[in-house]
């Protein structure tokens, strides 16, 4: 209904006033008018439940077209019906309004000419219990192919007015009117009415995944470290680029200024993927740029499936009014004729939603407009904040991975001073109509005059904040950053902790394999002892498990104790090698003969064992040399302790480190792993656990 057509005008009745029909017509006029008013545009239009249909054939021909029961409201505010299940076999001739509109008297004066469009009314059983309906119905004289082809099925409100003219003691009234609002079905061949497609194709966009950066603790050096993230960094934001193609396509009815805003960012970030094969440092950070974008995808496609499961029909349209367009007889979903139900656009809940859809696709290309790519970042940084640690190193808290990116701070690698804070103050939370960035912290706080009280987030309760972003880290001096990091820590007493690991430094993972090896060789090597048995000498025997209670209580030390722990690792190989070479054939020192001490329970003075130059003879002592030669456990105890002197002041490797991520920061009660080259920071890892050495 349009605003023209509503009545703003009734009559007031006083006393003695001479009454005409048209004062009543007008009082009722104006309250039925509003009531359809309301109805309409406040309330909604379209179909509100059931009222599907189908139909059934005998051979080429249309046999009949059954409906279901169900109610909806026109354009106009008409409350159309079936209150049962109706089939219709037979047809009528019927001729409706053009203008949709009943009598002048009761709505519109300035109504045109009442010009009519030709229809097939489709009778249903109640109706051919009408004298007059049944006289004129006649069988539907339609084919299937027309019928899917040229028809389209609706409901119509039919008025119709009725001359009263019976007069009767105490009730003569042979000059009134009696209007009655019908609902009718219709078959209208679209040749006669202009039908619109009112609802566009809209379909659900699915949501996008992305890789992630995995077995981090394979890395070699720094160039396969580049060469993993570069790939990653490139094929992710490949997969944006793509999906946000599909989105500015889908779009482009519902949000045409959005849509066209997300179509220049397209340019931008192929820019920027262009742009990452020629950068000569390791961008890490790129990869959490791309999870950005794909949270805040993921966000809009939630929202926009959601939008057009409810008000995937458009208003742009014109619907026909007195109608109620069921649509057409051709399989479509959703069918582009059909009067879905829709709020008006005066709707809060329709408005909110649009809303912040429309700000949901936005923000996706702010991020890419205020992405700051690498050297521009250290720029940035460095104008601000210099290049020391202490002014430009930051921990940031941060909700976490699990809330929406509105929720979270704003990462360092966003140009939030630009455009006058635009992001942070328009773009960045817009899950809700709440855009307000109170929660919100950010690297660049303390040069924003309008929130300098956030510039030391560490004096709020940050109960709510169980992650910690690092940022402004890249590029500085490893120690310096290192040192920075441990002392803030430290003093602001942050749930965290920090080691250093040199991404070329193989030293500490070659070892542990080592380590591993030996550890393995040794077991095998006492399944041996204990597989030997002296059946027929129960002197060996006893000799024999007297010479293997050392070995079990060494291979009990060497399964506790880490590799890391060097000090005991020694003295453990040291332990090992003195007992072994007791039995190898060579003698070992005083003291090594005095630590070991070894004493044979239970050994029978017969059996021939004796320590010659510090050295175990016999039988029995001639075995344990073979094996032990057999395993070479003397031999890889010996290469472990060559590398001894270089781990002593040797720095953590990846590879020793099982359960790295790329976070850009850590929880509460996690690691921060920085990683160097060696002399500065270029990357930084996660452990979702405090990393204990020993």
């Amino acid at each position: 209904m349009e605003m023209k057509s509503i009545k703003n005008q009734y009559p007031v009745y006083l006393p003695d006033q001479f009454l005409t029909s048209d004062n009543l017509n007008e009082s009722f006029g104006f309250l039925e008018c509003h009531e359809r008013v309301t109805r309409s545009m406040i309330i909604g239009q379209g179909i509100i439940d059931g009222l599907d249909y189908s139909y059934t054939t005998t051979g080429t021909k249309v046999k009949s077209v059954d409906i279901k029961s169900g109610y909806g409201s026109s354009k106009d505010g008409y409350f159309l019906f079936l209150p049962e299940e109706s089939v219709a076999d037979k047809t009528q001739n019927y001729q409706y309004s053009m203008n949709w509109l009943i009598p002048a008297k009761i709505f519109d004066p300035l109504a045109a000419d009442d010009k009519t469009v030709p229809a097939l009314r489709l009778l249903t059983e109640g109706d051919l219990k009408v004298p007059e309906l049944k006289e004129a119905a006649k069988l539907i004289d339609i084919t299937e192919s027309d019928l899917l082809g040229k028809y389209r099925l609706a409901l119509f409100a039919d008025i119709k007015v009725t001359k009263l003219g019976n007069c009767s003691p105490g009730n003569c009234n042979i000059k009134g009117e009696e209007d009655s609002i019908n609902t009718i079905v219709l078959l209208i061949d679209i040749a006669t009415a202009n039908f619109a497609k009112i609802n566009p194709a809209f379909s659900a966009l699915p949501g996008l995944m992305l890789l992630g950066l995995n077995k981090i603790s394979s890395f070699a050096n720094k160039s396969d470290f580049k060469n993993r993230v570069t790939t990653i960094a490139v094929h992710n934001l490949g997969l944006i680029s793509e999906k946000m193609k599909d989105i500015s396509e889908a779009s482009a009815v519902l949000i045409t200024t959005e849509s066209n805003r997300l179509k220049s960012a397209m340019n931008k970030l192929n820019d920027i993927i262009k742009n990452i094969g020629a950068a000569t440092d390791i961008i890490e950070y790129y990869l959490l740029f791309a999870n950005d974008l794909q949270l805040a995808i993921n966000e809009y496609i939630l929202h926009y499936n959601n939008f057009i499961s409810k008000y995937y029909t458009t208003d742009e349209v014109p619907r026909f009014n007195r109608m109620l367009v069921l649509g057409q007889f051709q399989a479509a979903s959703p069918d582009p004729y059909r009067y879905l139900w829709t709020s008006p656009l005066s709707s809060r809940d329709r408005r909110a939603s649009y809303f912040i859809m429309a700000n949901l696709c936005k923000r996706i290309a702010v991020l890419i407009s205020h992405f700051t790519e690498a050297k521009a970042l250290d720029t940035l940084l460095g104008q601000y904040y210099g290049t020391k640690a202490e002014t430009r190193l930051k921990l940031i808290p941060d909700k976490g991975y699990s809330f929406k990116l509105g929720d979270r701070s704003v990462p360092y690698y966003y140009d939030v001073l630009k455009n006058g804070f635009e992001l942070l103050n328009q773009s960045w939370r817009t899950q809700d109509l709440d855009n307000r960035t109170d929660l919100v912290f950010n690297y660049f706080d303390d040069i924003n005059s309008s929130r300098k009280h956030f510039a030391l987030p560490f004096t709020f309760n940050l109960s709510e904040f169980p992650f910690f972003r690092i940022e402004g880290h890249i590029g500085l001096e490893t120690e310096d950053a290192s040192a920075t990091l441990q002392s803030m820590i430290k003093k602001l007493d942050i749930p965290l902790q920090v080691i250093t690991v040199e991404l070329e430094n193989q030293r500490w993972s070659g070892f542990r394999e080592k380590y591993d090896g030996f550890i393995k060789k040794y077991e095998l090597f006492y399944q041996d002892l204990i597989a030997t048995r002296y059946a027929k000498d129960p002197d060996s025997q006893s000799l024999h498990e007297g010479f293997i209670r050392k070995f079990k209580e060494m291979r009990t030390n060497i399964n506790e104790v880490s590799y890391r722990n060097l000090d005991t690792v020694k003295t453990m190989l040291n332990d090992i090698n003195a007992y072994g070479r007791m039995f190898a054939g060579s003698e070992p020192s005083k003291a090594a003969r005095k630590k070991v001490n070894v004493v044979v329970d239970g050994a029978a003075p017969a059996v021939t064992a004796k320590l010659t130059n510090g050295i175990y003879t016999g039988t029995v002592a001639n075995n344990i040399k073979q094996k032990l030669k057999d395993r070479d456990i003397l031999k890889v105890r010996d290469e472990l302790l060559k590398d001894y002197p270089t781990l002593i002041e040797s720095g953590y490797s990846v590879k020793e480190l099982k359960g790295l991520e790329y976070l850009g920061g850590a929880y509460k009660g996690g690691t921060i792993v920085l990683v160097s080259d060696g002399a500065k920071i270029i990357g930084d890892f996660s452990l979702p656990f405090y990393h204990e050495k020993n």
